[in-house]
């Protein structure tokens, strides 16, 4: 076996010495130079002062790493030390070694090169074998790079090839419907996304029973025209929106301008401090990650530097266990605590809002603003550490002005949110502060939470809004916990106290428990309310559901007892049948209280293309009043465009896909997002299909089946991820032009199988279409659909001189059999 070659040569003119060492394997002699006189190799070194260059194989951590060419280290003299190309090396070594190695590593280069030493000074194992012409770089664990492990969801990779959103795209949703008394309406809401402008709104309109003091009314929901810049999360709004509520200050709506930071525009950012924990592993080892005492997940892991982070946390300090086994069987464990995210921001990170305009006074018809107050509102919240985020807010005109400041800690027992605010108006000043604390948590016992909130009001303080008013409770306490009891049993408790001021103090309270028994679950809940506005009362509520069978359905049952209102009781029957796309849903109910016993129910039909919705009740009167009927009736359906196409659908309740077929493919039927019973939307006669309920800035998957694709036609990918913009549409176009399924074998011009290849069909009469792949089977043969007929060359990939040809005659549909093609 031919070994590797050494190479040496002298500067002098005309004068160059050449020598070729064969490197035997194992078993040749050791000594390369052997044959050679003594001293000859000296005297040639000491005479043309030129480096011995030895072409060796790089093996970085065990691995050989293959390079543009072969790595020549320069023995050099005796009093030079042996040095090799700085470039390779470096990068060869990059994706292992952490930042402050390379750039120690990056300073020792010397004239473009590196020597061994200077490896060996930075920390790593440099070793050369001059038997085996290898040079073995190993990096120890402390100088890898670290290996992070996120335990959040994180953007999928889907995201950076996602289809967008069509430049022009819209929807138009319409409710018709009417009730017993007489009563018609039709409510509708619209949206149009226009290049990522965003203009929409909403009304309805009724037509009242005769005798009513207005034969028709009208009611102007929100019109809002939006801006998302997603990159920044930032939302731009003019017309119809709520202020945001913050700390002490309620929210409001108002007509106007404003601008936020919305981090729903990217639902896969991490804005929450994430808790990253840093680790060493020497050796490969698997590691089980434990969130207080619960087994979160278990990794294999490479030895190196490694850091956890995003872990499920609850609220305050949570005790992080890893558990480490490495390969020899020996175990270790690390123990370290992370502060929760919960109501935090990461360090640096911030959340604001700026808002100007007419708050609402009215909502009745067309609505009325108050055009004499204009208000202005921000609000700002920054993470300050990863345990501590501080806020403020501010809102008035020039009436009345309020402000108020607020942090949240991360403390070893839970998280403490602090707010206080001062108020400025014609009654006088006032101020406010609120406190807040709450735990929670999972552990090997389940999950418990516990809150405990209080506030306190001057008597002069006023919120901020149209409706401030000098308050007539000087502060409230409210306290809530739940957690898993012994047995299984489910437990929760809801306490409020409210100090009156010009009013009797208020209180209320509630427990509750609850227990699943398999496919049966119960319920019972008591509650007690003392206030000013309303009578005393005490009420139990007591619940039971079974399952059906299959999931289709379940039984319910309720009682109710209150100091108020009497006994009561139901018993209701729910259940659904038919596909995804034709869904009917219904719910049967017996009713009885003090004063009256009956019946009802209600029917729903989801379809591709419409919804409806049908409820009626029977109820008699045990007084003697007789019977009391009522029935209402409400249908939906929308008309949806996307990038000029136009579809009927059933109401949208976010972003949509319409997805369209090829003109080839007219009549096909085409299903889309296969679920149990059929597809959540079919092409057909009526039109393309249309999906109605995608989430905004999130990659949904869109995926399409043909079952009575005829032969030769091509259906394209069999799915699509796309990731929809906020009130946007796109347009999905399934199937290719071609009809005609080509089958065949391939052979070399001396008849054997081209076995296993991947070639390439390129059409010769239309340079512009796409080539078509296509790959053999082990005796060489093929089949490719989606073809039109023309004639096509057949290259084999990689080796451009190794072609075929094709011809599919004209008129040709369904399957073609193109029996051998021959590679010349």
């Amino acid at each position: 076996m031919l070994g590797r070659v050494l190479t040496l040569g002298g500067p002098a003119p005309g004068l160059c010495l050449v020598l070729s060492l064969i490197a035997a394997p194992a078993a040749a002699d050791p000594d390369p130079t052997a044959g050679a006189a003594p001293g000859e190799l000296d005297r040639v070194f000491a005479q043309y002062h030129r480096s011995e260059r030895a072409p060796v194989l790089l093996i970085v951590d065990g691995a050989e790493v293959d390079g543009d060419g072969p790595l020549l280290l320069e023995l050099g003299r005796p009093d030079r030390p042996p040095v090799v190309p700085a470039g390779p090396v470096l990068a060869a070594l990059a994706p292992r070694l952490a930042g402050e190695a390379r750039a120690a590593l990056a300073a020792a280069v010397r004239d473009h090169r590196l020597s061994l030493d200077a490896l060996r000074a930075t920390g790593l194992t440099a070793t050369f074998d001059p038997q085996r012409l290898e040079l073995r770089i190993d990096v120890p664990p402390q100088l890898t790079r670290t290996l992070s492990h996120d335990f959040g969801a994180g953007a999928p990779a889907a995201a950076a090839t996602a289809l967008g959103p069509s430049d022009a795209s819209g929807y138009v949703n319409l409710h018709a419907g009417g009730t017993t008394d007489r009563r018609l309406f039709l409510r509708t809401d619209a949206a149009a996304n226009i290049d990522g402008w965003v203009l929409e709104g909403r009304g309805d309109l009724a037509v009242n029973a005769p005798g009513a003091d207005a034969p028709v009314t009208g009611h102007r929901g929100d019109v809002l025209l939006s801006r998302d810049v997603p990159h920044d999360a930032i939302r731009y709004m003019a017309g119809d929106f709520a202020i945001a509520p913050a700390g002490l200050q309620a929210g409001y709506p108002i007509a106007g301008i404003g601008a936020g930071r919305n981090f729903a525009l990217r639902p896969y950012r991490v804005v929450r401090p994430i808790g990253t924990f840093e680790f060493v592993l020497e050796r490969a080892s698997r590691v089980t990650v434990l969130v207080n005492g619960a087994a979160v997940q278990t990794l294999s892991l490479a030895a190196g530097r490694h850091d956890v982070h995003d872990l499920p946390l609850g609220a305050g300090l949570n005790e992080i266990e890893l558990l480490i086994r490495d390969d020899t069987g020996a175990e270790r464990r690390i123990a370290f605590s992370l502060a929760s995210p919960d109501e935090l921001l990461a360090p640096g990170v911030t959340q604001f809002s700026l808002d100007a305009g007419f708050p609402l006074r009215s909502d009745v018809g067309l609505r009325r603003y108050d055009v004499a107050h204009p208000v202005l509102s921000g609000r700002y919240r920054q993470g300050a550490t990863s345990w501590l985020t501080l806020g403020a807010s501010f809102d008035g005109d020039l009436a009345h002005q309020i402000g108020g400041a607020g942090a949240t800690l991360a403390t070893s027992l839970g998280n403490l949110s602090l707010d206080a605010a001062a108020s400025r108006s014609a009654p006088g000043d006032g101020r406010a502060a609120g406190v807040r604390y709450d735990h929670s948590g999972a552990s090997r016992g389940g999950v418990t939470a516990f809150t405990i909130a209080g506030h306190y009001y001057s008597p002069r303080f006023r919120t901020s809004g149209p409706e401030a008013s000098v308050g007539h409770y000087r502060g409230d306490v409210a306290i809530a916990a739940a957690g898993k009891l012994p047995h299984a049993l489910l437990a929760r408790i809801d306490l409020r106290y409210e100090l009156g001021r010009d009013v009797r103090d208020a209180q209320s309270g509630s427990l509750g428990l609850s227990r699943s028994f398999g496919g049966v679950g119960l319920d019972a809940s008591v509650s007690v309310l003392h206030h000013v506005t309303v009578r005393d009362e005490a009420r139990l509520l007591v619940t039971a559901r079974v399952a059906l069978p299959g999931g289709a359905g379940a039984v319910h049952t309720a009682s109710r007892a209150s100091t108020r209102g009497g006994i009561s009781n139901e018993l209701g029957l729910a259940g659904h049948t038919g596909a995804p796309a034709a869904a009917v849903a219904g719910t049967m109910t017996l009713s009885q209280d003090p004063t009256s016993i009956g019946a009802g129910g209600t029917l729903d039909y989801t379809g591709s293309r419409l919804t409806s919705s049908l409820a009626g009740s029977t109820m008699f009167n045990l007084t003697g009043r007789g019977a009391t009927d009522t029935a209402s009736l409400d249908a939906g359906s929308a008309l949806v465009f996307a990038g000029g196409r136009f579809a009927w659908s059933r109401p949208i309740t976010g972003s949509f896909a319409i997805v369209d077929r090829h003109e080839v493919l007219d009549g096909v039927r085409i299903g889309v997002n296969p679920m149990r019973g059929g597809y959540a939307a079919e092409t057909n006669a009526l039109g393309p299909a249309v999906i109605p309920n995608l989430e905004a800035y999130r990659v949904s998957r869109i995926v399409v089946d043909a079952p009575e694709l005829p032969a030769g036609y091509s259906l394209g990918p069999a799915s699509y991820a796309i990731l929809p913009a906020y009130r946007s549409g796109t347009l999905i176009a399934v199937g290719e032009a071609g009809t005609v399924l080509v089958r065949g074998t391939l052979l070399h011009y001396s008849g054997d199988a081209v076995s296993f290849t991947v070639a390439e069909l390129s059409s010769l009469d239309d340079p512009r279409r796409p080539p078509v792949s296509l790959m053999t089977n082990g005796a060489g043969r093929f089949s490719v659909a989606g073809l039109q007929p023309g004639r096509y060359a057949l290259r084999i990939s990689g080796d451009a001189a190794a072609s075929g040809e094709i011809e599919i005659p004209r008129g040709t549909t369904g399957l073609y059999a193109a029996r051998i093609v021959e590679i010349k």
